[in-house]
């Protein structure tokens, strides 16, 4: 039961007839949906969603809600502190009840397809949208005739998400030792996709697609010719397809000249603001005309020093307990795929939102999955003092490539 609620509420996470379709509309479906989800789970094995509680990575997201509340709050937004500290802690609830309803192998497997099939379902959407104007939803065209789906979805960059992180299942499904009907589903996913990818016209989602690719070649080969060949293909496809838009800087939106301006905004949030607590959780807005498009530099000009801390140990958490699962003997192979499509997708997702959304909620979902493989596996993750001062040393670096990236960007186009 608890399974099929997660399968209930990632429907209504990309279809999201709640925004669309007349009998639903309106109605915070998903948000009913979790909330039964932990009910189900509660009442089936509270043990169990003690143990998920004491997950390093909920704590980590605990802790970044305390930081989004108290960014606000030092900043004189205590309405805004309220507001966004419970939609975080609607991610975290989000999060412990994915984690909660996949309590084995098979379902985990079964997710992924799941996902391809709604993949195809909004590719075929961007398809007809193209040919006829508007989609199932009725939504119409985004600006430079690109095309978009509804809610979290009405943007060609928020859409290219999913389709760069489906993209591994497609190529699991091709490449690797499943039946002829995983392969059959993947080809066509493979169409849809990557036509529907194609249409969004997204230069952060191709820089992700990227990612995609070369991480899959790197684990598939593992070798220096594998490596090479990645690297050659990846080169390739940077000059063969990327986005027409992916060499222009003052383009009529001046979107890769905002973004860099937004960057140096966030920079000088933390130096000649407030530290520890930046400018408020929400508050990016008011002090640049534009959001900053790079989830790190939003997180570390809104909630600080203190806040993008705790965002970076989400993340280092969950890729140190994913490295443990892959340094794990005796997981079969076709398991082992599965666990590398999940990884190969965040790898997108997370090259995405360096370049394009803020603070998407996909993002924590497909934390979600990556960390339901920890707990299949019973991989504990040990945090030690020294874990600290690697997520300490990871942000320094991160404004410092920030600070960089402006520093360059002026010389050369200012």
């Amino acid at each position: 039961m608890p399974f099929f609620g997660i399968l209930l509420y990632l429907f209504f996470f990309f279809i999201r007839p709640q925004d669309w379709w007349g009998p639903v509309k309106g109605f915070p479906v998903d948000k009913v949906v979790v909330i039964m989800l932990i009910l189900l789970c509660v009442i089936r094995d509270y043990k169990r969603v003690i143990e998920i509680l004491k997950l390093p990575q909920t704590i980590f997201m605990l802790l970044f809600v305390v930081a989004v509340i108290l960014s606000d709050i030092s900043n004189n937004h205590v309405d805004d502190s309220l507001k966004y500290g419970s939609t975080y802690l609607d991610y975290t609830i989000i999060f412990v009840a994915i984690v909660l309803g996949i309590d084995s192998y098979k379902k985990l497997n079964y997710i992924g397809i799941y996902l391809l099939l709604i993949a195809i379902v909004i590719g075929y959407n961007c398809i007809l949208q193209v040919a006829t104007g508007t989609n199932l939803a009725g939504q119409t065209l985004y600006w430079g005739n690109r095309v978009r789906w509804v809610g979290l979805w009405d943007g060609a960059n928020s859409l290219a998400m999913i389709f760069v992180a489906i993209t591994p299942f497609i190529l699991s499904f091709l490449f690797d030792s499943f039946g002829y009907s995983a392969k059959l589903l993947a080809l066509a996913g493979a169409y849809f996709c990557i036509h529907g990818f194609y249409l969004t016209n997204s230069r952060g989602g191709f820089l992700g697609l990227i990612a995609v690719l070369f991480t899959y070649i790197y684990f598939k080969f593992k070798s220096k010719i594998g490596i090479l060949a990645g690297v050659l293909l990846c080169i390739f496809l940077f000059f063969a397809a990327a986005p027409s838009r992916m060499h222009i800087i003052d383009d009529p939106q001046e979107s890769t000249r905002g973004r860099i301006v937004a960057w140096y905004s966030a920079l000088g949030m933390i130096r000649y603001h407030n530290p520890l607590f930046g400018v408020g959780k929400g508050q990016f807005i008011h002090y640049n005309r534009v959001i900053a498009h790079n989830a790190f530099v939003q997180q570390v000009g809104e909630t600080g020093l203190v806040g993008a801390f705790f965002w970076l140990g989400f993340i280092y958490v969950t890729v140190k307990g994913i490295a443990e699962v892959f340094r794990k003997e005796g997981v079969e192979k076709s398991r082992r795929a599965i666990y590398r499509s999940y990884l190969i997708g965040l790898v997108g997702l997370l090259t995405v939102t360096m370049f394009i959304s803020a603070d998407h909620e996909l993002w924590y979902v497909w934390m979600a999955f990556c960390s339901s493989i920890i707990v299949l596996e019973e991989v504990k993750v040990c945090f030690k003092l020294r874990d600290m001062f690697y997520i300490g040393l990871l942000e320094i670096m991160f404004i410092l490539v920030v600070y960089g990236a402006v520093v360059v960007f002026e010389n050369i186009y200012v």
